[in-house]
């Protein structure tokens, strides 16, 4: 057992070809965690391929503030090129501490879940392991200090399909700068046939087959419509496969029977209408369920961290509050400055959230920076851009003016979480916008702007402790309108949520977006009216 060193420091990088970002830990908590998008401004952007390229970009935002010497141990994800960690750190004389792709997932999600034990499922679209090779749908055990593969498996790649329906339809994918997301096809689904394509997915199975794509694009050929018969398609066999997954599993796994935890993490459980309808489910026979702030590959890091820390280290489990918020702080002062390197803003002090609802009920869209960025790829009230749900025009609103994207994209609502089972036909903690959810019938006509089609909504549960200022703001709200929720959608324009004072301003005036509001420093931004 390693004695308990008082501030010690992990660095846990993740070099993966997309989605790449470092962590650190202090005494097993995560200080900071960030990821390269963020500062590149390329969404998914890894270094997977050029070494000399990784080196630059990580040591530009890590070591700027940290110095090698400053770590006792070194984290980082095995895998494809893992030799990478060992040419940054050549110089540091450090042992690496490698963490296998899909454990790192398995590890995010059950360290962060504050379970004393679970059933932890991964999916991906594959990932090496140290022992395990390449695999796309897993089966881990948490129990305390460690996390205990159980089950590899082949049986499906969702992700490959995802990939070939997204170069079908001519969007890119997560190698790509432009970063099209799968959420694009899952918002489509609600609008196609389901049962269309299914069994040419399931005939898929695990095919690799790059060329998967051409017939899809012979169908949309054909006719318009069937590209969102493919995207509905898809939907339903990822549902159905993702569902007897973890139904088979937790049914047959040994020794699981007392186990009434279950974690999600990989980037497939992205998929929140899946994760949602399963969680129902599990829900109801008696299941507490789970899934980390950063299951894609952006999670990795802290995966890293945290499996070092607990399984490797044998340091003892901990009970601790764990946050989204993990992005590195910005100043005041760094704040100020940069508003004053711009001319055309009027900028406003000592506004309080009661303004900033006022604001809302008069149909006004504000962007919100505060503090730390969120970790993972949805944010959750620092980096954000709400406005009033009650209004069904704001959806089309913000999706023309603002993220410039497809009509049929839906946004998430920010939900007080006591207010949940009032509201939503089944009672969830969803702090990271995890699950789609059904809204309650008689609650649909007030507040059709988070309605999907469906009529489910990516639930987004706060709580004081999760973050104090957005709490209040939606209370305040609740307490003016009686709707207990806002609209939150991330606050970015077609390129990764933003991340310094300067990203949120630049963004703030390169859409229609009415305010930008300094939470902290209690700013209020507007753009000077131009009378000529």
């Amino acid at each position: 057992m390693l004695l308990h060193i008082i501030c010690m420091r992990i660095l846990s990088i993740s070099s993966t070809p997309h989605d790449a970002s470092y962590c650190i830990l202090e005494d097993g908590k995560v200080i900071l965690h960030n990821e390269l998008e963020r500062f590149t401004r390329i969404k998914h952007d890894g270094c997977f391929f050029e070494k000399e390229l990784f080196k630059e970009k990580f040591r530009n935002f890590i070591f700027d503030e940290y110095r090698m010497d400053d770590f006792d141990e070194i984290a980082s994800v095995w895998g494809w090129h893992h030799d990478i960690g060992e040419e940054i750190f050549t110089y540091a004389a450090k042992k690496i501490n490698y963490v296998g792709h899909h454990t790192c997932h398995a590890s995010s999600a059950f360290y962060n879940s504050n379970f004393d034990n679970s059933i932890i499922f991964t999916f991906d679209g594959g990932g090496f392991d140290l022992d395990w090779y390449n695999s796309c749908n897993n089966v881990f055990l948490g129990m305390q200090e460690k996390v205990i593969p159980v089950y590899r498996g082949f049986s499906f790649n969702i992700s490959n399909w995802y990939f070939n329906v997204l170069y079908a339809l001519g969007m890119s994918c997560i190698f790509n700068e432009r970063g099209d997301e799968s959420g694009t096809l899952m918002a489509m689904s609600i609008l196609g046939d389901p049962n269309k394509y299914s069994n040419y997915f399931k005939s898929m199975r695990y095919s690799t087959d790059s060329g998967l794509d051409s017939f899809f694009r012979q169908e949309i050929e054909k006719s318009d419509e069937n590209k969102f018969h493919i995207a509905a398609s898809l939907q339903h066999v990822t549902e159905e496969l993702m569902s007897h997954f973890v139904f088979s599993h937790l049914d047959t796994t040994p020794n699981t029977q007392q186990i009434k935890n279950v974690c999600f993490s990989g980037g497939v459980s992205l998929n929140c209408v899946s994760l949602g309808k399963i969680s129902k489910i599990l829900i109801e026979r008696g299941y507490n369920v789970f899934c980390d702030q950063a299951p894609n590959d952006s999670g990795l890091s802290i995966g890293a961290a945290k499996y070092t820390w607990y399984h490797i280290l044998d340091n003892p489990r901990v009970q601790e509050r764990h946050t989204s918020y993990l992005g590195k702080t910005y100043t005041s002062s760094e704040i100020l400055d940069t508003l004053m390197n711009y001319e055309n803003l009027t900028i406003t002090q000592d506004i309080d959230l009661d303004k900033v609802v006022d604001l809302l009920t008069g149909s006004k869209i504000i962007s919100l920076f505060n503090e730390g960025s969120e970790s993972g790829k949805r944010a959750l009230g620092n980096r954000s851009i709400i406005a009033d749900p009650r209004f069904g025009y704001m959806k089309d609103l913000i999706n023309l003016k603002v993220k410039h994207r497809k009509s049929y994209r839906p946004f998430a609502p920010s939900v007080l979480r006591e207010e949940v089972p009032n509201w939503f036909e089944f009672d969830i903690d969803s702090p990271y916008m995890s699950f789609a959810v059904p809204v309650r019938e008689e609650k649909r006509q007030f507040v059709p702007a988070i309605l999907h089609n469906d009529n489910t909504a990516r639930l987004q549960t706060v709580t004081q402790q999760d973050n104090g200022y957005y709490y209040e703001l939606i209370k305040m709200f609740f307490e003016k309108t009686g709707v207990p929720m806002l609209l939150n959608t991330s606050f970015n324009n077609q390129e990764p949520i933003v991340e310094t004072p300067k990203h949120a301003i630049d963004c703030f005036l390169n859409t229609q977006i009415d305010y930008l509001y300094f939470v902290k420093e209690k700013l209020l931004v507007s753009k000077k009216i131009n009378l000529n």
